[in-house]
């Protein structure tokens, strides 16, 4: 069985380069799509023809501050029909390196996809926290899939889609297999950019991840729905609302119990990650609240943020790459005011100091609660 790499890097050559030698004699073909400044994507070239890297191919993307648009553009450059997917601060154990093939060759065309236990460390010590968040002893990702089985809509932090079907924390899908813990996928992560990563995936949750009543009534049992429906009836609320601070810790709760299986999890304070993002909200203007929100229910109606912004194929995505190539705007400034720009035609000027109002928020209460994290 033949297997394809795909890695996504920005502006860290080495630490790509590194990666790609490490899985290199697993792979048929090694696939690399960055988004660096022009010095280190030469760097990444040079590298490649020095260390004799026949089987690696790279592809330039214009960065937009996160990976997850550029997936389903490094899919269809794979040429394989299974693909591990790591990141460049990932890597795979030596039992799933000696293993993999194995597990791919005994498939027999019964799954489609594997669910890889991941271990997560800090400056060299393993955590089970990320981002105030707690994780389970077990963290699962479906990282090693079939590719015409597999599909990503470039919402950040999302699981992708096996079979159109959406993952649940349980993983519970006949055609995906949880593989033994043996097999690992190791991160690091280094408390040097702690909080620069924190603020980041603020400013991309503000506008893509909020949560409606719709969404809350997903994880109410049939029993209980007649009571969620007249909760919604006497507070004057519609499924598409955002939902308050106090129903929005409710739903977060509930699904860390869904993860971690401990029914204490429903009684513990919020953990920091969503608590803050919960406050940032809140304090955000009327005006500035409903537009984020409304980019954020919009994506989700139109399929993701590649059919959003129009990037959804290998035409759009290099169209897109080449039309911005000389664009100095700070890569994830870019993007929330293109997401903006489709919601409400104004200034550009303008937008970018509606974008300031919410960064000024984000700041604010993301450096106040450094220590939580």
């Amino acid at each position: 069985m033949k297997l394809s790499v795909l890695i996504f890097s920005m502006n860290e050559p080495e630490k790509a380069l590194r990666l790609v030698k490490s899985i290199y004699q697993i792979a048929d073909e090694v696939v690399l799509v960055d988004s660096s400044d022009s010095i280190r994507f030469r760097k990444l070239i040079e590298g490649k023809k020095s260390l004799h890297l026949t089987k690696l191919k790279i592809y330039y993307v214009h960065p937009l501050g996160y990976v997850e648009p550029f997936r389903m553009y490094g899919l269809s450059k794979c040429k394989n029909e299974w693909v591990l997917y790591l990141d460049v601060d990932e890597n795979i154990n030596d039992e799933l390196k000696n293993g993999i093939i194995e597990i791919l060759n005994c498939t027999k065309g019964k799954y489609d996809a594997f669910a890889i236990a991941r271990e997560n460390f800090l400056d060299g010590k393993r955590v089970y926290r990320n981002y105030g968040i707690k994780l389970p002893k077990n963290d699962f990702h479906v990282r090693l899939y079939k590719k015409s089985k597999t599909r990503y809509l470039g919402i950040v932090h999302e699981s992708p889609l096996i079979n159109g079907k959406p993952l649940s924390s349980v993983i519970k899908n006949e055609r995906i297999l949880k593989l033994n813990t043996k097999y690992m996928i190791i991160q690091h992560h280094s408390s040097s950019d702690y909080l620069n990563k924190f603020i980041k995936c603020m400013k991309l949750e503000i506008f893509q991840r909020r949560k409606s009543y719709a969404d809350m009534k997903l994880y109410v049992p049939e029993t209980l729905k007649p009571i969620f429906n007249l909760y919604l009836k006497l507070s004057r609320k519609n499924l598409r609302d955002e939902l308050s601070g106090f129903d929005y810790k409710l739903v977060e709760k509930f699904y860390l119990f869904m993860l971690t299986k401990n029914i204490l999890d429903l009684f513990l304070p919020l953990n920091a990650y969503f608590d803050i993002k919960i406050k940032i909200i809140s304090k955000l203007p009327a005006d500035l609240k409903k537009l984020t929100y409304e980019v954020s229910q919009h994506i989700i109606e139109r399929g993701g943020v590649n059919n959003y912004l129009g990037i959804a194929n290998v035409s759009q995505m290099e169209q897109f790459s080449v039309r911005y190539k000389n664009d100095k705007t700070n890569p994830l400034d870019l993007l929330n005011l293109l997401l903006m720009e489709k919601m409400i035609k104004i200034p550009v000027g303008d937008q970018k100091k509606r974008l300031d109002s919410v960064y000024n928020i984000i700041y604010k209460y993301s450096k106040v609660a450094k220590s939580r994290l």
